[in-house]
């Protein structure tokens, strides 16, 4: 049994070019997405046709990549399946 326990992270990335963050009640600093392994590439590959930028990250635990949506809300696409967190089921 891993004794690995998942964490909030916080990130950042100069130069990329999201919006400045401000402080605001309700607010976020980005919302997480799980997507499988076999629909990753493929949506890298629609983002790129569409010429949406986004930034990927290399060396992390899984593939993941990050991106604002129209309204700059920050988004990470995370390259693992819905409920696991470093390879185990947390639900």
């Amino acid at each position: 049994m891993s004794t690995a326990r998942p964490a909030a992270p916080f990130f950042d990335f100069p130069g990329y070019p999201h919006p400045d963050y401000e402080e605001s009640i309700g607010g976020s600093h980005h919302l997480s997405l799980s997507v499988t392994d076999e629909n990753f590439e493929g949506i890298k590959n629609r983002l790129r046709a569409r010429d949406i930028p986004f930034m990927e990250v290399e060396g992390s635990h899984a593939p993941n990549l990050f991106l604002a949506d129209p309204n700059g809300l920050r988004l990470e696409l995370y390259g693992e399946p819905l409920g696991y967190a470093l390879d185990t089921y947390l639900l």
